[in-house]
């Protein structure tokens, strides 16, 4: 069996290069690198080249559009095209993170063992041993708020930083929304439809990832604005994780219906109140004369 390793990519050939370093050094070697480059500038795709064969190694480039979610839905849609034995391992992971070198091997052999089972790994901090990304959480309908959890059996979704799943599996689940949910919730909406599909979330301590926390991973913020209209670009931009109109697809895709319209309803007031709150606060850069 070939695992195939799912990796999104742009513009961190520095950061890229540690999580390939750590690939090399895998003693698991029956694997297939799908490198999703979301059109990076920086030479990442030529530096990944130079550490695989070729017949290691798929690139797909995009022109910077993709971010998380459409790259991965790339990589299904490539998947979906090949002639895939139903068994094959498939391995979600971030370019942030560096492995083990008996990671790989575990997780395809965790695999073998579980029938409908996404396997999740945890991830902690590389100079502190912190737990960063504990792996599977529990999200709360009634409030959206997410909570962490250890068994399998309160989990209703899970990081995508290191997921385990057959090709098989990943087929059945399906793909991602890259309209729709183009990076932040992408993965969240991913594992809370396959929990609803019935599969399971098993999460091993042998699965473990590490990263530098301090310089990546999922750091919210408030952006700065010199202008109303920057500060509306930044709010509804792709990279702002609490951008209303992706939170408001989220609720439509995941949320049971009985949630839908009550947390609609407190997205857009709470967004009406911030955009009204920034409008009057923010001083247009060109005074206007009377």
């Amino acid at each position: 069996m070939t695992l195939f390793i799912l990796l999104p990519v742009h513009n961190r050939r520095d950061t890229t290069r540690r999580f390939m370093e750590s690939l090399i050094r895998q003693k698991y070697r029956t694997y297939h690198l799908l490198l999703l480059d979301d059109g990076s500038t920086d030479g990442t795709d030529q530096m990944v080249r130079s550490y695989l064969d070729v017949d290691k190694l798929t690139v797909i480039r995009g022109n910077g559009s993709w971010w998380w979610g459409g790259a991965l839905h790339q990589g299904y849609l490539w998947l979906k095209r090949q002639e895939l034995n139903a068994d094959d391992p498939v391995l979600i992971i971030n370019d942030d993170t560096e492995m083990g070198e008996t990671y790989l091997g575990t997780g395809v052999e965790l695999l073998r063992q579980n029938l409908r089972t996404l396997l999740v790994s945890r991830c902690t901090d590389r100079t502190t041993g912190e737990i960063v990304d504990p792996g599977t959480y529990h999200l709360e309908y009634a409030t959206r708020a997410f909570e962490t959890v250890e068994g399998a059996t309160t989990s209703n979704c899970c990081s995508t930083r290191g997921l385990f799943l057959r090709a098989s599996d990943l087929l059945a689940i399906g793909g991602f929304h890259p309209r729709l949910l183009p990076h932040y919730l992408s993965d969240i909406e991913f594992t809370c439809r396959a929990q609803k599909k019935g599969y399971r979330f098993l999460r091993d301590e042998r699965l473990a990832l590490s990263l530098d926390h301090g310089a990546t991973g999922f750091h919210d913020h408030h952006f700065p604005a010199s202008s109303r209209r920057e500060f509306l670009k930044n709010y509804f931009s792709n990279g702002y994780s609490g951008n209303p109109i992706h939170w408001s697809n989220f609720v439509l895709l995941a949320l049971p219906w009985r949630y839908k319209g009550r947390h609609l309803f407190n997205i857009w007031k709470s967004a009406l109140q911030i955009i009204t709150h920034r409008m009057i606060r923010v001083t247009p850069k060109t005074p206007v004369n009377p």
